[in-house]
């Protein structure tokens, strides 16, 4: 370990203001626990470490108890294990009176230091600091912090942004109780870009639509080469790009490993089922996919019946040219829904669907009861979409009565021929900005 080089390291960290912070959705306070921010690569993960810091700051913590450990910073780089405790030392003798105060610690890309976590349960053990962490998704997986630091953390996911970050990031702010002609017309037009190109905050902050699109592409290049190939070991290469092109152009559908075994087998590329399994687990593990289960009052069918398959970020669409609005709307519903139940843990969703064929995009439940059912339709201006999303409606509400009903659209306006006695009709934009509880009246 090069001292200077740390201490250089340390000192630049106090001096060097934080970078311009976008706020995000997020309150993680410090806790006895390790907080982990997890998610996929790019998310704005180390940013909001930034805001928690910055938040520290408001609230009169000094800087110099602040320390920020960021392992994949060259001057960082080649620390061992057993050298750390020379790092605090260095640290102390720079900010003695951070000696006498209690020390906020922030970890990014720990998994570069061999023996992380014995560091890190080291420094709750023994000095009981407060502690946040976040990683790569090339080497350190969520299931992994876990399994290190054996049931001493708070997990706290990182999705992509929601509509109101992006419309923050976009310093478009409005009171919805009064929107103006002009406010409403200019929602519209970022809600068409944000469905269009997802929520990773470099994206969205990015005004050219071609490098838009070439950062989605270095999005999924990275997590092809370096989260899936090098982290696995994966030398079948193609095998890996044909499945996520099949899983991104079948988002939002039900779908099965036999059902990819199937249509591989019909296409004349031999993968066994094994693989297939490993393969999906693999992009699940990478946050690049997520999977709906089937709703049932029965454990054991929920489980074994097929998924429905969801991108963690709908503007992958754009990298194979499909324009699906009513994909991108579904989409982007299910990971609004994600976000609204990260934080209570009663709170499940699912798909619906019977054994006549009527089905529910995502039925929420409290404790395992019904308690909202929502369909998701881009337009609700023909009779016939009307009807199919209605009925299915109606029909789960026989069998549980108190359980809300919704339609999510895309439109605006009354639609004349729909009875809403039953059913709340709100379009997409709206519902991202209203509370849960605040639904039916709005």
């Amino acid at each position: 370990m090069n001292k200077e080089h740390v201490k250089k390291y340390l000192l630049d960290f106090i001096e060097k203001s934080f970078p311009t912070i976008y706020t995000r959705n997020y309150s993680l306070k410090p806790s006895n626990r390790i907080q982990v921010l997890i998610g996929s690569r790019r998310v704005g993960k180390t940013f909001i470490l930034f805001q928690i810091m910055q938040q520290l700051l408001e609230k009169q913590i000094q800087k110099n108890q602040i320390l920020y450990l960021n392992f994949e910073h060259p001057l960082l780089s080649s620390i061992q294990f057993d050298e750390m405790e020379s790092v605090f030392e260095i640290y102390w003798s720079l900010y003695p009176e951070s000696l006498q105060k209690k020390l906020y610690i922030f970890i990014d890309e720990p998994q570069n230091l061999p023996n992380w976590d014995r560091l890190v349960r080291a420094l709750q053990d023994d000095y009981h600091f407060p502690i946040f962490i976040t990683g790569s998704s090339s080497k350190l997986l969520s299931k992994d912090i876990s399994t290190h630091l054996r049931g001493r953390t708070l997990t706290n996911f990182i999705y992509p942004l929601s509509f109101a970050e992006y419309l923050s990031f976009n310093k478009i702010h409005f009171n919805l109780s009064h929107l103006s002609t002009k406010e409403k017309s200019k929602i519209l037009f970022y809600v068409k870009d944000y469905l269009n190109y997802g929520g990773f905050p470099e994206i969205v902050l990015e005004s050219d639509k071609l490098i838009k699109v070439r950062i989605l592409k270095d999005l999924i290049d990275l997590t092809i080469y370096r989260d899936l190939i090098d982290r696995f070991s994966i030398r079948n290469t193609s095998m890996v790009k044909f499945l996520i092109h099949f899983l991104i152009q079948n988002s939002t559908k039900q779908i099965s490993i036999h059902k990819i075994f199937n249509h591989f087998k019909s296409q004349g590329i031999k993968i066994d089922k094994n693989t297939l399994y490993e393969y999906f687990s693999m992009l699940e593990d990478v946050s690049l996919i997520h999977t709906l289960k089937k709703f049932s009052p029965k454990l054991r069918e929920s489980h074994a019946t097929p998924y429905k398959i969801y991108l963690n970020d709908p503007g992958f669409l754009n990298l194979y040219l499909i324009q699906a609005p009513v994909l991108q709307l579904e989409n982007h519903v299910y990971l609004e829904l994600l976000r609204r139940s990260k934080n209570i843990p009663t709170t499940h969703f699912y798909y619906w669907r019977s054994s006549n064929q009527w089905e529910i995009d995502f039925i929420i439940t409290e404790k395992n009861v019904p308690v909202q059912a929502i369909q998701v339709s881009y337009s609700l201006k023909d009779i016939q979409t009307q009807s199919r999303e209605t009925r299915s409606l109606h029909k789960f509400s026989e069998q549980y009565p108190a359980c809300e009903l919704f339609i999510i659209t895309f439109d605006e306006g009354p639609i004349e021929s729909l009875d809403t006695s039953q059913i709340s009709v709100i379009p997409f934009w709206k519902w991202c900005l209203t509370p849960s509880s605040k639904l039916k009246n709005s």
